[in-house]
């Protein structure tokens, strides 16, 4: 099964469903854990333009609902994307702890 997608400014990519879901753009393949490596290492230099200084490691965030396969899917992405890791975190559990850390600064 193929289809056409139109991603952003990109041209239309061809997008193919087997065993693993294929982007192809321009005559270059990537799987979906290499465009998200390639977003999280955009990410991470935003971040370290903004922080001044470099940044290796981060705590991601992921949906309550993200299954095994995913959440290893997204270790993946960030390693390709040049970050390590420390922990992934329920986004439920990411916004309670925000939360306490704006009362316990203000």
């Amino acid at each position: 099964m193929k289809s056409r997608v139109l991603v952003g400014a990109l041209p239309a990519c061809d997008i193919t469903r087997s065993d693993d879901v294929i982007f192809s753009c321009s005559e270059t393949l990537y799987s979906p854990e290499e465009l998200l490596g390639m977003l999280l290492h955009r990410a991470k230099e935003f971040a370290q333009d903004s922080a001044r200084q470099p940044i290796n490691e981060a705590v991601l965030t992921v949906p309550g609902y993200f299954n095994q396969a995913e959440r290893r899917a997204l270790l993946k992405a960030a390693e390709l994307g040049g970050l390590k890791v420390l922990q992934l975190m329920n986004d439920y559990t990411a916004g309670k702890f925000n939360i306490q850390y704006v009362d316990v600064t203000t």
